[in-house]
């Protein structure tokens, strides 16, 4: 786990976190949960001392009602770095994903280029790294962190898919040779009499099954197998 520092620069109820969370229960220990008691190392009062607001507003259930957490602490090592908060010691400790506050004035979307700037293992991302750090903000690079491996996996997934589009591109090729062949030996011609005016016998096909057959067969407007 990554610690953070004792007062992160982070403005008080800006955050809004809308990702599902998910739950690890902490109350194994021997003793039970222990309120009021600090939960200990790496955990940090989810209070803004100066103005006296909860530094993340994330309600969570303790004995049957909703307050806010007591304590948080980041976990930066993860592709997507998550916020753990928790009450006190030995309570259920809940984990979210942990975004980049919102600037309180409306701002234009980000152009391609200004993108680009986030991007990893660029020549520039190790200045972008320094200047993301300068802001004092575990906030924003742990954004900065989640978009770089979400890029790393659409880029991953795009690279797939490409190789499977070449795949398809030979499997298409060879369909084409085989309809050439088949279009060579004049086999549509050799075999449509008898699909259209034949009745093999019942061991091969029932009545109703040749019936339904014939009518597939000699539709006009037949091109393709349905999807």
């Amino acid at each position: 786990m990554s610690e953070v520092s004792e007062h992160p620069s982070i403005p008080a109820l800006d955050l809004i976190l809308d990702h599902e969370d998910r739950e690890e229960s902490c109350t194994s220990a021997p003793n039970g949960p222990m309120p009021g008691v600090h939960p200990g190392v790496g955990w940090h009062r989810n209070l803004n001392e100066e103005t006296g607001t909860p530094i993340f507003v994330k309600y969570l259930i303790n004995d049957n009602l909703e307050i806010i957490a007591l304590y948080f602490q980041f976990d930066m090592d993860l592709d997507s770095p998550e916020l753990l908060l928790t009450h006190s010691r030995r309570c259920s400790v809940h984990f979210c994903t942990l975004q980049a506050c919102k600037d309180p004035y409306l701002r234009l979307a980000l152009t391609c280029k200004q993108c680009y700037s986030f991007n990893a293992d660029q020549p520039f991302s190790r200045l972008v790294d320094w200047a993301v750090d300068q802001e004092e903000d575990d906030t924003l690079k742990a954004e900065v962190a989640r978009y770089r491996a979400l890029n790393k996996q659409a880029s991953h997934i795009a690279n797939h898919i490409a190789a499977l589009r070449v795949d398809l591109e030979d499997v298409t090729k060879q369909c084409f040779e085989s309809i050439k062949a088949l279009t060579d030996a004049n086999t549509y011609y050799h075999i449509a009499p008898r699909v259209i005016y034949s009745m093999p016998p019942l061991t091969h096909m029932t009545d109703n099954q040749v019936n339904h057959a014939h009518n597939h067969f000699d539709d006009p407007m037949g091109r393709s197998p349905p999807p």
